[in-house]
Protein backbone atom coordinates (compact mmCIF):
# COMPACT_ATOMS: atom_id res chain seq x y z
CA UNK A 1 0.00 0.00 0.00
CA UNK A 2 1.45 2.96 -0.97
CA UNK A 3 0.79 6.86 -0.07
CA UNK A 4 -0.38 9.38 -2.26
CA UNK A 5 1.48 11.63 -3.65
CA UNK A 6 -0.81 14.81 -3.49
CA UNK A 7 -0.97 13.59 -0.06
CA UNK A 8 2.90 13.54 0.26
CA UNK A 9 2.35 17.59 -1.41
CA UNK A 10 -0.11 18.63 0.92
CA UNK A 11 1.82 17.78 3.90
CA UNK A 12 4.61 19.53 2.48
CA UNK A 13 2.98 22.11 1.40
CA UNK A 14 1.76 22.83 4.80
CA UNK A 15 4.83 22.61 6.49
CA UNK A 16 5.95 25.21 3.72
CA UNK A 17 3.19 26.85 4.79
CA UNK A 18 4.28 26.86 8.58
CA UNK A 19 7.82 27.60 7.73
CA UNK A 20 5.98 30.71 5.98
CA UNK A 21 4.14 32.05 8.79
CA UNK A 22 7.24 30.93 11.72
CA UNK A 23 9.13 33.97 9.63
CA UNK A 24 6.02 36.28 9.66
CA UNK A 25 5.70 35.72 13.39
CA UNK A 26 9.34 37.21 13.89
CA UNK A 27 7.67 40.54 13.79
CA UNK A 28 6.49 39.19 16.91
CA UNK A 29 9.58 39.90 18.61
CA UNK A 30 9.93 43.02 17.22
CA UNK A 31 6.63 44.64 18.68
CA UNK A 32 7.23 43.39 22.16
CA UNK A 33 10.12 44.64 22.08
CA UNK A 34 8.74 48.16 20.98
CA UNK A 35 5.75 47.80 23.92
CA UNK A 36 8.88 47.39 26.34
CA UNK A 37 10.35 50.30 25.51
CA UNK A 38 7.14 52.16 25.74
CA UNK A 39 6.31 50.80 29.35
CA UNK A 40 10.20 52.17 29.86
CA UNK A 41 8.88 55.30 28.33
CA UNK A 42 5.95 55.52 30.22
CA UNK A 43 7.46 54.37 33.76
CA UNK A 44 10.36 56.94 33.25
CA UNK A 45 7.73 60.45 32.65
CA UNK A 46 5.21 58.93 35.08
CA UNK A 47 7.53 58.18 37.94
CA UNK A 48 10.70 58.96 37.08
CA UNK A 49 12.48 55.96 35.94
CA UNK A 50 16.30 56.10 34.34
CA UNK A 51 15.81 53.63 31.88
CA UNK A 52 15.81 55.44 28.45
CA UNK A 53 18.63 53.98 27.08
CA UNK A 54 17.22 50.52 27.89
CA UNK A 55 14.09 51.93 25.72
CA UNK A 56 16.32 52.70 23.33
CA UNK A 57 18.18 49.60 22.94
CA UNK A 58 14.51 47.86 22.48
CA UNK A 59 12.98 50.24 20.04
CA UNK A 60 15.62 49.63 17.94
CA UNK A 61 15.94 46.30 18.04
CA UNK A 62 12.17 45.54 18.10
CA UNK A 63 12.07 47.88 15.13
CA UNK A 64 14.55 45.87 13.11
CA UNK A 65 12.88 42.92 13.43
CA UNK A 66 9.89 43.94 12.11
CA UNK A 67 11.70 45.15 9.31
CA UNK A 68 14.04 42.17 9.07
CA UNK A 69 11.41 39.75 7.32
CA UNK A 70 10.25 42.30 4.18
CA UNK A 71 14.09 43.36 3.35
CA UNK A 72 16.05 39.99 4.15
CA UNK A 73 15.70 37.03 2.46
CA UNK A 74 15.17 34.88 5.25
CA UNK A 75 14.72 31.47 3.80
CA UNK A 76 18.26 31.38 3.82
CA UNK A 77 19.13 29.60 7.36
CA UNK A 78 22.83 31.61 7.77
CA UNK A 79 20.47 34.54 7.33
CA UNK A 80 18.37 33.52 10.21
CA UNK A 81 21.34 31.93 12.93
CA UNK A 82 22.32 35.77 11.63
CA UNK A 83 19.23 37.45 13.28
CA UNK A 84 19.48 35.05 16.31
CA UNK A 85 23.25 35.79 16.88
CA UNK A 86 22.17 39.73 16.40
CA UNK A 87 19.01 39.80 18.76
CA UNK A 88 20.88 38.13 21.46
CA UNK A 89 24.13 39.72 20.98
CA UNK A 90 22.25 43.58 21.64
CA UNK A 91 20.79 41.87 24.54
CA UNK A 92 23.94 40.54 26.04
CA UNK A 93 25.41 44.30 25.28
CA UNK A 94 22.80 45.82 27.02
CA UNK A 95 22.75 43.93 29.57
CA UNK A 96 26.78 44.35 30.36
CA UNK A 97 26.63 47.77 29.47
CA UNK A 98 23.56 49.27 31.13
CA UNK A 99 22.85 46.55 33.74
CA UNK A 100 19.26 46.13 35.03
CA UNK A 101 16.84 48.70 34.34
CA UNK A 102 14.58 50.77 37.18
CA UNK A 103 11.92 49.33 38.76
CA UNK A 104 8.71 50.84 37.11
CA UNK A 105 7.92 52.49 39.69
CA UNK A 106 11.02 53.71 41.46
CA UNK A 107 9.88 54.85 44.88
CA UNK A 108 7.55 52.44 45.74
CA UNK A 109 8.85 50.52 48.02
CA UNK A 110 10.43 53.61 50.26
CA UNK A 111 6.77 54.52 52.05
CA UNK A 112 6.06 51.74 54.07
CA UNK A 113 4.49 48.80 53.82
CA UNK A 114 0.85 47.12 53.93
CA UNK A 115 0.32 43.63 52.70
CA UNK A 116 -1.25 45.18 49.52
CA UNK A 117 1.52 47.49 49.07
CA UNK A 118 4.03 44.11 49.79
CA UNK A 119 2.74 42.51 46.79
CA UNK A 120 2.64 45.03 44.85
CA UNK A 121 6.00 45.99 45.87
CA UNK A 122 7.71 42.72 44.66
CA UNK A 123 6.28 42.77 41.78
CA UNK A 124 7.69 46.20 41.07
CA UNK A 125 10.87 44.94 42.12
CA UNK A 126 10.84 41.70 39.81
CA UNK A 127 9.85 44.34 36.51
CA UNK A 128 13.72 44.36 36.00
CA UNK A 129 14.10 40.83 35.65
CA UNK A 130 11.09 40.19 33.69
CA UNK A 131 12.16 42.72 31.43
CA UNK A 132 15.13 40.75 30.18
CA UNK A 133 13.48 37.48 30.55
CA UNK A 134 10.62 38.77 28.43
CA UNK A 135 13.41 39.88 25.77
CA UNK A 136 15.25 36.88 25.85
CA UNK A 137 12.06 34.40 26.10
CA UNK A 138 10.39 35.77 22.66
CA UNK A 139 13.60 34.36 20.99
CA UNK A 140 12.30 31.19 20.94
CA UNK A 141 10.33 32.18 18.20
CA UNK A 142 13.95 32.22 16.01
CA UNK A 143 14.13 28.55 17.27
CA UNK A 144 10.84 27.87 15.77
CA UNK A 145 11.79 29.07 12.41
CA UNK A 146 15.14 26.98 12.13
CA UNK A 147 12.99 24.11 13.32
CA UNK A 148 10.44 24.72 10.52
CA UNK A 149 13.23 25.28 7.44
CA UNK A 150 14.98 22.14 9.02
CA UNK A 151 11.46 20.21 7.99
CA UNK A 152 11.33 21.85 4.91
CA UNK A 153 15.23 21.37 4.24
CA UNK A 154 14.80 17.69 4.57
CA UNK A 155 11.80 16.96 2.19
CA UNK A 156 12.99 15.40 -1.16
CA UNK A 157 13.82 17.27 -4.03
CA UNK A 158 10.77 16.51 -6.23
CA UNK A 159 8.55 18.50 -3.36
CA UNK A 160 10.46 21.34 -3.22
CA UNK A 161 10.58 21.85 -7.20
CA UNK A 162 6.48 21.42 -6.79
CA UNK A 163 6.85 23.97 -4.21
CA UNK A 164 8.83 26.30 -6.30
CA UNK A 165 11.75 25.86 -3.41
CA UNK A 166 14.83 25.96 -4.35
CA UNK A 167 16.84 22.31 -4.54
Amino acid sequence: MSIDPNFKFRQARYLFEDFQESIAKLSVIGYCCIMLAVLLVVSGVLFGADSNLHALFSAASGLALILAPRLLELEERSMIYFLLAAYLLVVAVEYLTLGLPDRFIPGLGEYGRTKVIGLVTILNDLTPLLYFGIRLGVSYLFFRVLFFWQKVDQLPGELKMRLGLKK
